[in-house]
Order: structure tokens, then sequence, then C-alpha cells
């Protein structure tokens, strides 16, 4: 099949690496065009021939405007020469591209962000009204999205992220030149990873009062960030509020944080809200014991044989690949916070969970392997354009 891929950027984001990723995967069996918006910076490799639109996104009224029109023609120029059979797009649930109408191809949306979706549902309606399906990357946010419109559950599919186990585990193993982090990993004996943007969604700050609750049994705990944002700032006000300076290492954004990651002895997701986790995936692969929150959405179905969202509801729980704690609304819930530091404490303090735990770990993400997304990405691609050749023949 002939398959365009498009994506605003190929830049930082947990989006546009599971675009570049299925962009790759994909690529081995068909024709493959990656679409971008704006390819002046590509942090992710990508599968097939790359078309560069030129069209990054504008911040005055006007240029956004005319930068829409701009790339909707351009789309619509670009399917038309290529002639392609399927587009599956990964654009931002607000962008207009998404209720642009494609009548020679298959037109796929999707939805990667739980929280986006409970807050504007009817923007992803409006944008599947356009399209021939949606691919979600959790079965919760399918399931949510078909609850709220059952008239489109012919329409809507799940397809968990592809994770690279192989490229992970071969990067990790890169040089690590940073000696703050060297000399930090050396002086405490048990330390812990997270990763990711400091946002409200990330909850990093559940985390570190976790810690400060967590190192009155264990003085010695180490936890380290990997990442950068916009809440950054105020986190290291709150470890050094907290008196947790020797405790905490920040890393800022890495480019590999795997090196990092594969260092520590268990990753920590603290967050309120996610589509499908790679990153507690990627940990995994690292064959690092884990602990998730229950957050909507996609640590159930990671850590979880047959998932179940109502799992942790008071308590923190293992389950079959980690340990899930309950979920929260918003930063600084006492009981949250509370068994997320028992949690830690329970984890590193029995050697025998982290190594079943570490075991474990490795052979989930076989599950996530690019083989298994690509099998069911095609068969969603067939049915498809079947249904849609046998509408076509019906005018």
């Amino acid at each position: 099949m002939k398959i365009g891929v498009l994506k605003e950027s190929l830049c930082i984001g947990g989006t546009e690496r599971s675009a570049a990723n299925i962009s790759v995967a994909l690529s081995k069996k068909h024709d493959i065009t990656t679409i971008l918006f704006n390819g002046s910076e590509i942090v992710y490799p990508y599968g097939g021939k790359l078309v560069d639109m030129n069209l990054p996104s504008q911040m005055n009224y006007l240029k956004k405007i005319v930068t829409a029109i701009k790339r909707r023609v351009g789309l619509s120029k670009l399917v038309k020469q290529d002639k392609y059979d399927v587009v599956f797009l990964f654009a931002w649930q607000k962008n207009p591209i998404n209720t642009l109408r494609l009548k020679k191809c298959v037109k796929i949306i999707s939805i990667r962000d739980f929280g986006a979706l409970a807050e504007k549902p009817e923007v992803y309606k409006k944008n599947l009204d356009t399209s021939d399906g949606v691919i979600c990357n959790s079965q919760y946010i399918r399931d949510y999205y078909v609850e709220k419109y059952p008239e489109d559950a012919d329409k809507a599919f799940a397809v968990h992220n592809i994770i690279d186990t192989q490229s992970i585990i071969l990067q990790s193993k890169e040089a690590l030149d940073d000696e703050g982090f060297v000399n930090f990993r050396s002086s405490h004996k048990k330390v812990i990873v997270a990763v990711g943007r400091f946002c409200k969604e990330k909850a990093f700050e559940n985390l570190i009062l976790a810690i400060k609750e967590c190192k009155s049994k264990m003085s010695d705990i180490g936890l380290v960030f990997v990442g950068d944002g916009e809440l950054k700032d105020s986190c290291a006000e709150l470890v050094k509020q907290a008196g947790l300076e020797d405790n905490v290492y920040f890393a800022g954004y890495q480019k590999n944080p795997y090196k990092y990651m594969h260092k520590c002895d268990a990753f920590v997701l603290s967050s309120r809200s996610e589509g499908f986790p790679n990153v507690l995936a990627e940990a995994m692969a690292l064959s690092l014991p884990v602990i998730s929150t229950n957050c909507l959405t996609g640590p159930a179905e990671i850590l979880m044989k047959n998932h179940d969202y109502n799992v942790a509801k008071d308590k923190f729980e293992e389950c079959d690949y980690g340990i899930i704690t309950p979920r929260y609304d918003s930063c600084g819930e006492e009981r949250a916070i509370s068994q997320l530091s028992e949690a830690i404490f329970y984890l590193l303090s029995d050697e025998e969970l982290m190594k079943k735990y570490s075991r474990l770990a490795g052979e989930r993400t076989a599950d996530f392997s690019a083989e298994a997304a690509v099998e069911k990405l095609e068969e969603i691609f067939i049915l498809l354009k079947k249904r849609r050749e046998k509408n076509n023949a019906r005018l």
C-alpha cells in the first residue's frame, strides 16, 4: 500500500516519536511518505521518503489562517499527485487539517491524549465526521470515545504505540559523560528515575513530596529527573523547600534518556493524565522495575494482562508487570502522595520483587513490538479501504 504519515514536525514529543516509529515500521512492507508541515528540526528517525511542506505554525492570527489554508491545499495536491491509499494524520486535535475531506484515499485521524479528549470530545467527533476512521493508542481511549459517540463504534480502533526495544537497549549503552550524575549515582544506594516534560500532567511535584516522605525511612534514596519544561523551576524550588537538594538530581533534557535510565534502579510514572505512556514501556524495555499511578490512560493496559482501570483505588497494588498506585485529580493530594511513597519504599526494600519485575518488564515489551502494531494497522487499513471502495461503488 501507498501510505502517507502526517505530523506537524518530528521535533521533541511523545506523539512525534510515535508517528516516526509507525512510519519506520510500516516502511518495511509498504511505500511510505512521511509528511511534515515543518521539517526544520527532525529529532526522530522516520520511514520512507520525506515531504517537508515548510509551513510551520504561526503566532499571528491572520498568518494562522493563511497557513491553515496552505496546509489544506498542499495536502490535497499531494494526495492527488501521489495517489495514496491511506493518509494517517497525527495532527493536534484542533488543527483544521483534521477536517479536510479526502475523496481519493482513506483518511485516518488519531487520538493520543485522554485529557484533551475528555475536555473537548466534540472536537474529535467533528474530525471523525470527515474521516474514515480514528486510531487511539489505548483501549480505554477508544472505549471512552465510543461511549460518547456509539454511532462511530465501527470507525474507532485501538493500537498501542510501538516500543523499539532493540534500539532502546542499544542507546542505553552509549557513554555517559555527565560527571554530576555519576557522582550522584555513586552516593545513593537506590536511585529511581522519572522522565518527561515538567508540566501539570506529569505531576512531578507529587513525586518530589513522595520522596520527602520516603526519605524518613530510606535516607540514601535518590531521584533523577530527565527532562525540561515550564514547571522545572517551581519543582526545583519545591526540592529546596523539602530539604531534598542532596536527594534529587536534575539531568535536564537529554536526546538519549536511556543511558540515564539504564543506570538507575527503578522507574516511576507519577502522571495525572496520559495517552499511552511511551516512557513507562521504554523503562520496561530496559528491564527496570516500574511503579505507575493508575492515571487515564495506558498504565493499567501496560502493567496488567487483563487491564482493570478500577485497580488500586485506595492503596497501591502489585500487578502482573509492576506496581500501580491510586490516581489523583490534582497535585498535593495527601493520599496519592502517601501511597506513591509507600509503593516506592515497598519496591526498593524487596530485592526479590525488584528482580521479579525486572524480568517480567523485559518480557512484557514484546507485546508492543513493531510487528504486532503493523499487523493491527494493516487490518484496519484494509478494512477501511474496502469500506471506502464499497461506498464509492454505491454512488
